[in-house]
C-alpha cells in the first residue's frame, strides 16, 4: 500500500469519528481538514465551517474541530468563551513537549474547562486505548456553567479516595470506570426507567442518558456533596439526582417500577449485600435487569481487602451465587485496567492490558480479571398477575393485533423478555431453559405456550437438537397446532409453528410432511392479526417452490413462488400504519419485517426468472437465493462481525503478548547492558589498582634497599654498643647493690618515724574529743536543768486540762442520759399515729448518728488521756534518771532538787468508757 494511500484511510478514518459521534451537523473546523475528510463529511450532509467562528457555535449545535494545532494554538481556542458553548470538541494532536501523550493533553483540557464527552468510549473503544501512537485524540464537551469555579479539580482531588469524575480524570482506571456505564448502556431499551445506585458524581447516569434511549434516569447517592455536584453537572431533563443511603433510599420506588438498575462498586461497600440485591429485585420490573460489577478477589495475604471501605472480598463463585439467588445470570464480563491477580498464585498481581471480554458464566472462575461485571434478568414469570403496562413501544394507531400483548397473555411480560429479539434473554440456554419451564407452567390453550414453544423451535434448530428432542418438541407443536381459538395471538403463534415445525422436519428430512405444514402457513390469511407475519407466509410460500421444484414439479414451483408475489403484494398493500403504528413515534421492528416480505418476495421473483428458462444451474442458483435472506444477510454479518471481535480479541492478546516479551526482552538487555557497564567499570578499577599496586611494590622494593644498607651500618655501631654497655652493666650493678642498702635503712627510719607520728595524731585526738565531751556534758547539764522546769509546769497545766476535761465528760454523760430519756419519751410517743411514724425514725437516726459521733469523740478523749497518763510518767522517770546523774557526778547531796514523785492522780485516773 502506498504511503498516499494511507494516508487518505487514515482521512477518512478522522471523518468516521466524527459522523459516530455527532452524525452530520455543523462543523467548525480549526486547523487543516483533509480532502477525503472534508468530502466524506459533506457528503454525509455536514455543514463545515472553516476557521475560528464563534457565530458559528452560538447560532447552532456545532461540533469544534482542532486538527494538528499547535500547544499555543490549541490552547487559544479552547480558551475562547464561544467554545465553551460547543456540543463537543474533537482534537487531533500530534506529540509535543507540553502534551507528549493522551493523558498530558486530556490535562491541559480538563483545566480550561472541559471533560471527557460521554460518547468518547464509543469512539475510542477500550481495548484499542493500548495503542499508543505519536498522533492522538480526544473527544471532549465543555463542563457547562460554573462548574469549574465550584468544583476545581483541586477539589475533586479532596474526595478523590470515595468519589470521582472519571470524565475529569485521566488514565486506565479512569477509562475503566466510564467503559462499564458504556457497555451498560446496551441494555437499556426505548422509554426504559433506568436507577443508577451509588451514582457517585453522577458522570456515569450521563453517559447513560447519552448513549441510551431511556426516558428517565434517577441516581442515588449517599454523599449530598456527591449529588450537589452531580445536580450542578449533570442535570438534563428527565433526569433526577437523589441523596440517600442504600437500601434505604430506596424506600420511595414502588414496586415493579424500574426497568434497569445499574450499581457499580457497590455490594463490597454495603453490609448486606444480598439485601440489596432482593430490593432491587423488588423495584424492578419483571424482565428487567440489574447490572452490577465488583472487585475480583483484592484481598491480601489475611484473606481480607485492605481497602477499609470493602467490607467483602469478591470473587466469580459468590458475585453468580449471590446473583442466581434472585436473577437469571445472563452476562459475566471479566474487565482489568492495568493488571490482576495471576491465576494460581496467592496474593501476587501481574500487568494486563486493557479487556472488557464477554465469558461464559459457568466457566469465568478460571479466568484472569480485575473486575467482574454481570448482569442478570429478573424472571419474567414473576409478573403473572401483575397489571402490565408496554413501555417499550409507544402507542399503535392501526386495527390489528401487533402489539396488544396486555390483552391477550396470561402474563404479557414475557414478550420482551423471552421473545423480541433485541431486547429479549440473551444468554441462549439460560433462554431455553425459560421457555421450557413457562411451557410446563402455562395452559396448554395460552399464547403463553405457543410463545415459549417456538423459541423452543428455533434454539433447536440453532443447537441442532436430537431426533428424540425433535420428535418430542414436534408432538407439543401438534397439540398447540389442533387448539381452536379466537385469540389472536395464539392464531399468530400457530402460523409461526406451523413454520417451524416444517423446518424442524426438513431438518429431519420428512420433506412430505414439511411441504404440508409449509402449505398450511402459506394459506393462511394473516392481514387481520398482523401482517407481519407475512414474514413467514412468504418465506413459506419460497419453500414450497423450492421444495416443488426439487421433487421435479416445476409448475406447482412456479405456482407457489408466483403466490408468495401475490401476498406480498397484498401484505404490503395493508395500511401501512399497521406496520409503523404511529407517525409521530414509529416502530422500527415492525418495518423490519416489511423489508423482510419484500426480500422474500425478491427470492420469489429471482427464482421465477431462474427457472423461467431452466439450465444445469438451476437448481443451484435456487439454493443459492435461499441463504440469500436478509435474515440470513443480517445473521452472517453478526456472525462475521462476532467472529472479527474475538479475531480482534485474539490479536490484541497476542499483540500483547508479544510487546510483554519485547518489554522483557528490553528488560533483560537493559540488564545485561548494565551489567555489562558494570563489570567494565570494575575492570578498569582493577587495572587502576594493580598499576598503583605495582608502583607500590617498586617504591617498597627501593626502600627495603635502603632499609638493608641503613641496618647495616646500624649493626656496626650496635656491636660497638654492645661493648660500652657491657662495662657499664657490671658497673651499674655495683651502684644497685648500694642503691639497694640505702634504700633498705631508709624504710626502716620511715617506719619508725611514721609509728611516732601516729602515736602522736591518736593522743591529740584523743585529748580533743576528752575537750569535746567535757564542754557537751556541761551543756547537757544546763539543758537538763531547763527541761526538767519546763516539763513540770507542762505537767501541772496537764493536770489542770485533765480536771476540764473529766467535768466536760461528766456533763456529756449527763446530757447523754437526759437525750437517751428524751428518744425513749419520744419513741412512745411515735407509736400513737402512724403519720408521725416516718418522722420520729428520720429524728431516732440524726439523734442515733449524733450519739455515736459523741462516743467517738469519747472514745478519742480517753485515748488522748492514756497517751498523757504514759507521757506523764515518762516525764518523770527521765527527771529521775537526770537527778541520779547530777548526784552521781559529784554534786552535793542538799543542792540536789527535791525529787517529785509520780502525782497518784495519774496512776489511777479513770477511764472513760462510753
Amino acid at each position: 500500500m502506498t504511503k498516499a494511500k494511507e494516508n487518505s484511510l487514515r482521512d477518512i478514518d478522522l471523518a468516521r469519528r466524527l459522523l459516530l459521534a455527532f452524525g452530520a451537523t455543523r462543523f467548525v473546523i480549526v486547523g487543516r481538514l483533509p480532502d477525503a475528510s472534508r468530502a466524506l463529511l459533506n457528503d454525509a450532509g455536514s455543514e463545515l465551517c472553516d476557521g475560528w467562528m464563534s457565530a458559528s457555535i452560538a447560532s447552532a449545535p456545532t461540533c469544534l474541530v482542532c486538527v494538528d494545532l499547535s500547544d499555543e494554538a490549541l490552547s487559544l481556542a479552547l480558551s475562547d468563551p464561544a467554545a465553551a458553548q460547543a456540543s463537543g470538541i474533537y482534537i487531533q494532536h500530534r506529540a509535543t513537549p507540553q502534551a507528549k501523550s493522551l493523558d498530558m493533553l486530556e490535562r491541559l483540557c480538563f483545566e480550561l474547562g472541559y471533560r471527557k464527552h460521554p460518547a468518547y468510549h464509543h469512539l475510542f473503544g477500550y481495548a484499542e486505548l493500548e495503542l499508543q501512537s505519536p498522533e492522538f485524540a480526544t473527544l471532549l464537551e465543555p463542563l457547562g456553567g460554573d462548574t469549574l469555579p465550584r468544583f476545581p479539580t483541586a477539589r475533586l482531588l479532596e474526595e478523590r479516595d470515595l468519589h470521582m469524575d472519571m470524565l475529569r480524570e485521566t488514565g486506565r482506571r479512569a477509562d475503566a470506570h466510564i467503559m462499564r456505564y458504556e457497555w451498560a448502556s446496551q441494555f437499556i431499551r426505548p422509554n426504559d426507567t433506568v436507577l443508577d445506585a451509588a451514582c457517585g458524581l453522577g458522570y456515569g447516569t450521563h453517559v447513560m442518558r447519552h448513549r441510551s434511549r431511556g426516558s428517565r434516569f434517577f441516581a442515588i447517592d449517599g454523599s449530598n456533596w456527591a449529588i450537589d455536584y452531580a445536580s450542578a453537572c449533570f442535570a438534563r431533563a428527565g433526569t433526577e439526582y437523589i441523596a440517600g443511603m442504600l437500601p434505604e433510599a430506596l424506600s420511595r420506588f414502588e414496586d415493579s417500577s424500574v426497568d434497569v438498575v445499574v450499581s457499580f462498586e457497590t455490594l463490597e461497600h454495603v453490609p448486606d449485600p444480598a439485601g440489596l440485591l432482593a430490593q432491587f429485585r423488588r423495584v424492578l420490573r419483571p424482565g428487567g435487569r440489574v447490572i452490577v460489577s465488583v472487585p475480583n478477589d483484592w484481598s491480601d495475604e489475611t484473606g481480607e481487602d485492605p481497602n477499609p471501605h470493602h467490607l467483602h472480598v469478591y470473587t466469580w463463585q459468590r458475585l453468580q451465587s449471590e446473583l442466581a439467588a434472585g436473577y437469571i445470570v445472563e452476562h459475566a464480563v471479566r474487565q482489568i485496567a492495568s493488571g490482576c491477580k495471576r491465576l494460581g498464585a496467592a496474593c501476587e498481581w501481574t500487568e494486563r492490558p486493557r479487556t472488557l471480554e464477554a465469558v461464559e458464566p459457568d466457566a469465568a472462575s478460571g479466568i484472569e480479571a480485575e473486575w467482574w461485571l454481570a448482569v442478570g434478568m429478573k424472571s419474567p414469570e414473576e409478573g403473572l398477575g401483575l397489571p402490565y403496562r408496554e413501555t417499550v413501544h409507544d402507542g399503535f394507531d392501526g386495527a390489528t393485533h401487533l402489539v396488544d400483548f396486555g390483552e391477550h397473555y396470561q402474563n404479557p411480560w414475557l414478550v420482551h423478555a423471552m421473545i423480541e429479539i433485541p431486547y429479549r434473554l440473551q444468554r441462549p440456554e439460560e433462554l431455553g431453559r425459560l421457555a421450557s419451564e413457562l411451557s410446563r407452567r402455562c395452559p396448554r390453550d395460552s399464547a403463553d405456550n405457543g410463545a415459549a414453544l417456538a423459541v423452543m423451535s428455533y434454539r433447536a434448530l440453532d443447537d441442532h437438537a436430537s431426533e428424540e428432542e425433535l420428535v418430542a418438541l414436534e408432538a407439543q407443536i401438534g397439540d398447540y397446532l389442533a387448539l381452536t381459538s379466537d385469540n389472536p395471538h395464539v392464531r399468530r403463534w400457530q402460523v409461526s409453528l406451523a413454520y417451524a415445525r416444517a423446518r424442524l422436519r426438513l431438518r429431519r428430512g420428512e420433506r412430505a410432511a414439511a411441504i404440508e405444514d409449509f402449505t398450511r402457513v402459506a394459506r393462511t390469511e394473516v392481514r387481520w392479526i398482523t401482517p407481519t407475519l407475512g414474514t413467514k407466509t412468504v418465506d413459506a410460500a419460497f419453500w414450497l417452490g423450492l421444495l416443488w421444484w426439487l421433487s421435479s414439479e416445476p409448475q406447482s414451483a412456479r405456482l407457489w413462488w408466483q403466490r408468495g408475489l401475490e401476498s406480498a403484494s397484498q401484505l404490503l398493500g395493508c395500511d401501512w400504519v399497521e406496520f409503523y403504528g404511529n407517525a409521530s413515534a414509529p416502530l422500527v421492528f415492525p418495518m423490519n419485517d416489511a423489508v423482510e416480505i419484500s426480500d422474500r418476495a425478491a427470492a420469489c421473483a429471482q427464482a421465477l426468472s431462474i427457472t423461467h428458462n431452466p439450465t444445469p444451474a438451476t437448481s443451484a442458483l435456487l439454493h443459492a437465493i435461499s441463504q440469500q435472506s436478509l435474515r440470513s444477510a443480517v445473521r452472517q454479518q453478526s456472525a462475521d462481525l462476532a467472529s472479527s471481535r474475538v479475531e480482534a480479541g485474539n490479536l490484541r492478546s497476542e499483540f500483547a503478548r508479544v510487546c510483554q516479551e519485547l518489554e522483557a526482552q528490553r528488560a533483560d538487555k537493559e540488564g545485561i547492558e548494565t551489567l555489562s557497564i558494570d563489570r567494565l567499570s570494575q575492570i578498569i578499577a582493577l587495572e587502576t589498582r594493580v598499576e598503583k599496586t605495582d608502583a607500590a611494590l617498586r617504591l617498597v622494593e627501593r626502600m627495603s634497599i635502603e632499609r638493608l644498607e641503613t641496618n647495616r651500618a646500624l649493626e656496626a655501631r650496635l656491636k660497638e654498643t654492645d661493648a660500652a654497655l657491657d662495662g657499664a652493666k657490671e658497673l651499674t650493678l655495683k651502684r644497685l647493690e648500694e642503691m639497694k642498702a640505702l634504700e633498705s635503712r631508709l624504710q626502716e627510719t620511715d617506719s619508725a618515724l611514721d609509728a611516732a607520728k601516729e602515736l602522736t595524731v591518736r593522743r591529740l585526738e584523743e585529748i580533743k574529743a576528752l575537750e569535746t565531751r567535757l564542754k557537751e556534758t556541761d551543756a547537757a547539764l544546763d539543758g537538763t536543768k531547763k527541761l526538767t522546769m519546763q516539763r513540770v509546769g507542762e505537767f501541772q497545766a496537764l493536770e489542770a486540762r485533765l480536771e476540764a476535761t473529766d467535768e466536760a465528760l461528766d456533763c456529756a454523760k449527763a446530757l447523754t442520759a437526759q437525750r437517751l430519756e428524751e428518744i425513749q419519751e419520744l419513741e412512745a410517743r411515735l407509736f400513737e399515729t402512724d403519720s408521725a411514724l416516718n418522722d420520729t425514725k428520720e429524728l431516732s437516726l440524726e439523734r442515733l448518728a449524733r450519739i455515736q459521733e459523741l462516743e467517738e469523740r469519747i472514745k478519742r478523749t480517753d485515748a488522748g488521756l492514756r497517751e498523757a497518763q504514759a507521757l506523764g510518767i515518762e516525764r518523770l522517770n527521765r527527771i529521775h534518771e537526770l537527778e541520779s546523774r547530777h548526784v552521781a557526778d559529784g554534786e552535793p547531796a542538799s543542792a540536789a532538787p527535791e525529787r517529785h514523785q509520780p502525782d497518784d492522780s495519774l496512776k489511777t485516773m479513770p477511764t472513760i468508757i462510753g
